[in-house]
């Protein structure tokens, strides 16, 4: 049997995030509940967690917020897909048609959230009443939005070898996005029980992401290697760095927290 081409090997070897994703998620979805409980602190730095606009999948609370959940898995998510679609290292903006639909779901994930917001304050809707399926909806699309961005950025102050294509340049890959916002939606609110371990990991498993990515650009740029590391192998103390200033973050905020309310919020 001959050797595989070289795009061919290319092409598998950018299956890497997903398989990444796979394996933690199955990970999770075998090992004791409890095992989990720490994602709950995730959660509670960076979400306020009320559970009227949370969702419960085994009986036991997600993470964060309905809203927070479509945010942070879309972000992962569409990360890992992005990784894995687009060859090369893209560091632009996706192009103007469909920019146009990017801030067309931030403009629903603000005005959405911004509803509820009101309906908080003053126990009454502004326009509409506020549902958790809406949330997650205008979460999920906001989450493959902040993704897409924050890859390309990523790219963009990393990478010796990024370039100045759109990250996002025809439908296909715009499409992927949408679907990848759907998948999240569907698997979300059917909820059955068996998956509340992959849905707990994912979307804690953003905010980690997200920390990381961003302290771990910071510690390059302290070190001054922003634009000139070649590869993952390169970035993989940066990396290790951000992951750990992101549990500090995430541990720090918890902490004062629970200083000023003892109890994290969680559905009886």
């Amino acid at each position: 049997m001959s050797a595989p081409s070289a795009p061919a090997a290319r092409r598998a070897a950018r299956l890497w995030p997903f398989s990444v994703l796979l394996v933690f998620a199955l990970a999770a979805a075998i090992v004791p509940k409890a095992w989990l409980a720490p994602l709950d602190l995730v959660g509670y730095a960076v979400c306020h967690r009320i559970p009227q606009r949370s969702f419960l999948v085994d009986q036991t609370q997600l993470p964060v917020c309905a809203r927070d959940t479509g945010m942070f898995m879309g972000a992962l998510l569409s990360m890992a897909l992005l990784l894995t679609i687009v060859p090369g290292r893209p560091g632009g903006f996706p192009l103007k048609r469909y920019l146009a639909g990017f801030a067309l779901f931030f403009a629903a994930w603000t005005f959405d959230g911004f509803n509820s917001y009101v309906l908080l304050l003053r126990g009454r809707e502004l326009l509409y009443w506020p549902q958790n399926w809406l949330r997650l909806v205008t979460g999920s699309l906001m989450g493959i939005t902040l993704g897409t961005f924050a890859l390309a950025m990523f790219n963009q102050g990393l990478w010796r070898d990024a370039d100045e294509r759109p990250i996002v340049a025809s439908p296909g890959v715009f499409g992927a996005l949408l679907m990848t916002a759907g998948s999240i939606c569907a698997i979300v609110l059917w909820r059955p029980a068996a998956i509340y371990g992959p849905l707990a990991l994912l979307s804690a498993g953003g905010v980690v992401t997200l920390l990381a990515m961003v302290n771990g650009i910071l510690v390059a740029v302290l070190r001054k290697r922003h634009g000139t590391l070649m590869g993952w192998r390169d970035f993989a103390p940066y990396l290790f760095a951000g992951v750990v200033f992101a549990l500090i973050e995430i541990g720090a905020i918890a902490a004062l927290r629970l200083a000023v309310f003892p109890q994290i919020p969680s559905a009886p």
